[in-house]
């Protein structure tokens, strides 16, 4: 049991965004990452899909996992419906296609996450062994 975890939802790498002195390397708890394969740069700072993806290679092995939501956006963790954002751009059909499956499945895997890690809940854990994810449709739970 760890009574201090972190969930880390859209992250990207302090170094891609000039904060090159911030390290990922000395975060020393236990990290949960998630991003979805359509997650990019929402605020005009250049964030693209595989820099949020990173985070979770740049994290020390140990306690850590990550989890991409194929068809998900950057407005999919935050509940976001709106098939438009601002008037700036439209959501793309498929993000707004599985919205409410991954809503669904972020609150079971992150209560689990929480669950295991503050606390020590045995079949939190195991089920973060095989988390109830679709990789058939092409989303990624990985750990390590």
């Amino acid at each position: 049991m760890n009574r201090r975890s972190w969930l880390a939802i859209n992250a990207c790498l302090a170094s891609d965004l000039g904060l090159g002195f911030l390290s990922s390397a000395g975060i020393l708890r236990p990290m949960l990452c998630i991003t979805g394969s359509d997650d990019g740069d929402v605020v005009n700072n250049g964030a693209t899909q595989a820099q949020r993806a990173a985070v979770f290679d740049a994290l020390p092995r140990g306690q850590k996992a990550g989890l991409v939501l194929k068809d998900a956006d950057h407005f999919t963790f935050a509940g976001q419906e709106l098939p438009a954002l601002l008037g700036r751009r439209q959501r793309p059909e498929a993000v707004m296609r599985r919205q409410t499956e991954h809503l669904k499945q972020l609150a079971l895997l992150t209560t689990d996450w929480w669950r295991s890690q503050l606390e020590g809940n045995p079949a939190a854990t195991q089920s973060l062994a095989a988390p109830k994810i679709r990789e058939d449709r092409g989303d990624v739970w990985i750990q390590g």
